[in-house]
């Protein structure tokens, strides 16, 4: 999409501010993208270890680790104490 020019005698309306955070902005959120691609594959090799191990659920009480699966694509991942404030 061409992008509409400028009345005469309006000067082009940019402001430096909002440039330096939008930048900041998509540094971040591709940084959190790239996070999330490796989060996934992460996911995705303990479902696989889990499922070759036919197990549901795991505990490591060295580690204060639980593993649980919910289904085929989700498993729940705790390590320390509840998370439950109430």
């Amino acid at each position: 999409m061409a992008r509409t020019g400028t009345l005469p005698g309006i000067e082009d309306a940019t402001d430096k501010d909002l440039t330096k955070f939008a930048e900041k902005y998509v540094e971040q959120r591709d940084e959190r993208m790239a996070i999330l691609k490796k989060e996934i594959e992460l996911k995705e090799q303990v479902i696989a270890i889990m499922c070759k191990l036919r197990l549901k659920t795991y505990r490591d009480d060295e580690m204060n680790l639980t593993i649980t699966m919910e289904s085929k694509t989700t498993v729940k991942v705790k390590i320390g104490g509840d998370d439950d404030d109430e």
